[in-house]
Parts: C-alpha cells; sequence; structure tokens
C-alpha cells in the first residue's frame, strides 16, 4: 500500500496521516503536548517535544499499518514561532510561540522608527508574537543565543530538519507571516533588516512549498521507522497547508478553530498600509490570503475549563446556543489579541455576574465568547455575503456549527475532510512527488441561520469596549 505522510505540528498536539494516491486518508493519529509560560505573557517550548511527538505518532502509525509504504513526507506547522538553531540545526533557545507577547516593546519601538516605505512594503499590522520582533527581543535580551544562532526557523522547518539534517529552509507561506518579508517584492524586506538591525544573515533560503528539501538518510530513516531516501518537502504554514485541502470555490471565506481561530479569505490584494486590519500572507502557490487570528480561541477555553474544574464534554454541553439578555458575559482575553484591533492580555473576565445561575452559564457564556471573537474576525475581512466554510476540531460539535451560522448570519458549508491540516500537508507530498491530489472540496452539509444573536453579540461588544476603558 503506497502512501505519502502529513505531519501537522500544531500548538497543543501533532496530527499524522497516512494519505492514498488519490489524497484520500488511510490512516490517522495525535499526539497532544503543552508549551512553557515561563512569565504572563510568554509562551515557549523546548522543540525537543515536538520531534518526540512526532516520532509517537509515525511509531504509532507504522505498527497500525505495517504494510503501507511511505513514499514521501511533508510538514505543515504553526505560524510565526521562531527556532534559533546552530549549524547543525540545534535548537540554542526555546522555542518562541505564536501567543508569546514579550516583543511588545520592540513593536512600539518599531512602530516609532520604521520609515514609512518600509512599514507600507510588510503590508501587515505590526504585532508582538511575530518572528521579526521576537528576533529583536531576542538580541536585546539573549544575545549569547543570537550569537550562536545559524538560522532563525519556523517550528515546521525545525521539525524537517530532524528528518533531512542541514535542511535549514523555509517557504513562503511562513517567511511571510515573520514581519520580516516584503509582500509586494516576494523576498525578505532587507530595508526592514537594516533599520530594525536584525541580522539578516540568520534569515533562510525561502524554496516552493512543494519543492525536495531533502531524502532521509538511512540512519535517520531506521531511527523514525521510515523508509531510507524517500523525499521531505519544504513544507508550509498551517493555514496554508488547510487551505491546500479544504478550499470551497462557493465560499467567501473560510472559518478554522483550533487552539487559536482564524478567518480567512484566498485570493486578496496586498495593500501598502500598516493600518490594515487583517494580515496578508502567502499561500502554497503565489496567491495571497487575508487572515484575522484570534489568540484566544482553544487556548481560552482551556484556561476556562482549569478555572472551573470542568471538562470539555462539560464546557460543550453548557447552553451557550441559549443565553438570555440577563445572563453573564465573557471576556476570553487571557492572552493579548492583535486583530482586528489591537488588545492587551490579562484581561480575561466575567462580567455582568448576579445571583442568578452558577458554574453552568459561565462555561456557556466563555463558549459565546469564542464564537463572538470568529464574528469580529469575519468582519474584518474584506469578503462579501456569500457562505462561510467552516474547519477545524473546534467546529466538530453540531451545535457549535449552528451557534456560527446564527452569529454569522450567513451559510456555513461544513468541510467534510477531517484532519484538514494535516491532509494539506500530505497533499504537498504528492505534489512533490509529481502527483496531483485530488482537491476536498465537498461539504458535509449546509447550516442555515436558525436565529438573530445580535443582541448578545451587542451586549459583549459593550462589554468589551467598557473593559478597554477600565
Amino acid at each position: 500500500m503506497e502512501c505519502v505522510l502529513g505531519l501537522d505540528l500544531g500548538t497543543s498536539g501533532l496530527k499524522a496521516v497516512l494519505v492514498g494516491w488519490e489524497g484520500e486518508t488511510l490512516a490517522s493519529t495525535s499526539e497532544t503536548y503543552g508549551y512553557d509560560v515561563p512569565r504572563p505573557g510568554w509562551a515557549e517550548t523546548n522543540p525537543a517535544v515536538w520531534e518526540a511527538a512526532a516520532r509517537a505518532a509515525v511509531r504509532r502509525l507504522r505498527a497500525s499499518h505495517p504494510s503501507a509504504r511511505v513514499a514521501a513526507v511533508a510538514i505543515d506547522g504553526q505560524m510565526h514561532g521562531i527556532v534559533l538553531v546552530d549549524g547543525e540545526g540545534e535548537a540554542v533557545h526555546p522555542a518562541v510561540l505564536w501567543p508569546d507577547g514579550r516583543a511588545t516593546g520592540i513593536v512600539e519601538e518599531w512602530r516609532r522608527s520604521l520609515s514609512p516605505a518600509v512599514a507600507s512594503a510588510l503590508g501587515n499590522p505590526l504585532a508582538a508574537g511575530m518572528a521579526g520582533p521576537v528576533l529583536g527581543w531576542l538580541q536585546v535580551h539573549r544575545p549569547d543565543a543570537v550569537a550562536r544562532a545559524a538560522r532563525a526557523l519556523s517550528p515546521k522547518d525545525w521539525l524537517r530538519s530532524r528528518l533531512v539534517p542541514g535542511s535549514l529552509v523555509t517557504d513562503a507561506s511562513d517567511a511571510s507571516a515573520t514581519l520580516m518579508w516584503d509582500v509586494f517584492a516576494n523576498d525578505w524586506c532587507t530595508a526592514l533588516l537594516e533599520e530594525a538591525g536584525l541580522p539578516v544573515e540568520l534569515l533562510p533560503e525561502v524554496w516552493p512549498s512543494d519543492a525536495e528539501a531533502g531524502r532521509i538518510p538511512g540512519d535517520v530513516a531506521r531511527s523514525w521507522g521510515l523508509p531510507e531516501g524517500i523525499p521531505v518537502a519544504v513544507g508550509c504554514a498551517d493555514v496554508a497547508a488547510t487551505m491546500l485541502a479544504v478550499e470551497d470555490p462557493d465560499a467567501v471565506a473560510t472559518v478554522v478553530l483550533g487552539t487559536g481561530a482564524q478567518a480567512v479569505a484566498m485570493g486578496v490584494v496586498p495593500q501598502r498600509s500598516s493600518a490594515t486590519r487583517h494580515h496578508t500572507y502567502r499561500g502554497t502557490d503565489d496567491r495571497r490570503y487575508a487572515m484575522v487570528a484570534s489568540t484566544n480561541a482553544g487556548l481560552a477555553l482551556t484556561r476556562v475549563c482549569t478555572l472551573l474544574g470542568i471538562e470539555w464534554p462539560e464546557l460543550y454541553a453548557s447552553p451557550f446556543d441559549a443565553l438570555g439578555p440577563d445572563d453573564p458575559v465573557f471576556l476570553p482575553f487571557f492572552a493579548a489579541e492583535r486583530l482586528p484591533d489591537p488588545l492587551p492580555g490579562g484581561r480575561a473576565s466575567w462580567r455582568r455576574l448576579s445571583s442568578h445561575g452558577g458554574r453552568e452559564l459561565l462555561a456557556a457564556s466563555a463558549v459565546e465568547a469564542v464564537l463572538f471573537g470568529v464574528r469580529r474576525a469575519l468582519e474584518a475581512l474584506p469578503v462579501g455575503r456569500g457562505p462561510v466554510q467552516v474547519a477545524g476540531g473546534g467546529t466538530a460539535d453540531p451545535r457549535v456549527r449552528q451557534f456560527l451560522a446564527d452569529a454569522l448570519d450567513r451559510p456555513l458549508l461544513v468541510s467534510e475532510a477531517r484532519d484538514a491540516t494535516a491532509l494539506g500537508a500530505a497533499h504537498l507530498a504528492l505534489r512533490t512527488l509529481g502527483r496531483a491530489p485530488k482537491r476536498r472540496v465537498g461539504s458535509l452539509a449546509l447550516l442555515r441561520p436558525s436565529r438573530s444573536v445580535d443582541e448578545r453579540y451587542d451586549l459583549y461588544r459593550r462589554e468589551l469596549e467598557r473593559a478597554l476603558l477600565d
């Protein structure tokens, strides 16, 4: 049984899929992990955690499908993170991840000092958590690590280098999300590097997402349980992989709900302005996409479960789709938000509390707030009034999907693809072999709005505005 292997390196877990020649999923598995918060607002991890999870997932797939012959591998990964590595590809500092806010001061400095020409070339709002500002922070606060580094890699590029030693390159989908990329020249923004004083020598070469990064050598192949000499694709960012697998031509936008939440619109034209309310990044081809990402989605709900002492089934069983004007409103901003409007972290709270209700209503308002965050994100995208496609583990619950349809006041196309992001990575592996995978554009269902939730949404927006004035 010939197939390809796709690995999705997420923030809170790794998924692995075996995919056949037609793009069909043959088997899948996953591993979970967390990340470290050494200080409030920080998010980092030892990247060895990712390799251990990937090896465990591959072993499980190989054990359950011993007749499968893997012919190629591709990896996608969480965006914006940065891993400083030496010439051998070994990490010289913990990986700093996208929810991290330590570079807020660097961002403020860039706002004051960058020339208008450089700011417009970036075509993206300045935000902490992106690789460029984080690299600036590391230069100031971790100079020894920067001095030892040979490259600054994205998470998926570091994991790929464990399969192809010395493959210290990246692709445009990850490079364009670093705040060190000229979205118009489609290359590293050398003027930004000069004005911000960033070390240009640490930036990797940019290769096509489906290019062959190298082949797995014998010793590595044996330790991973994979065939020797098979190609490994350069890979791509997680959102680009998801869109590669599930993009539906009938949808004006796609919402992916998981650890974070992303609202994505493909085929946008970049704007020469740092005042835009959405990001503009590259996909796995020459197209750009607009995205507004919410940090406080699954991460916030995980924190709520801990605070309330409940499990996920109880959270989703709460009456989040039946809250009224006298019920509490939750603001999920444990971490800072970048878009559509910058919001500081440490502002999570339940508001409008009374003697009415208990833990069930607190849980319900938390789910509601995360889904209202998706509405805020979609409202900032340059899209029309057509249907919205939904994907991601956070949309598996039917009540969540119906509430999203109601909150967005749009029909929802529910993607048929399971493990969509890992499936997109596997499609890249097929393309590396010269094969054209079948694009997954079908939908399991078309959900239409059933009621208005505007009254609750208006309450949420008013409480958010009040919180920002506190």
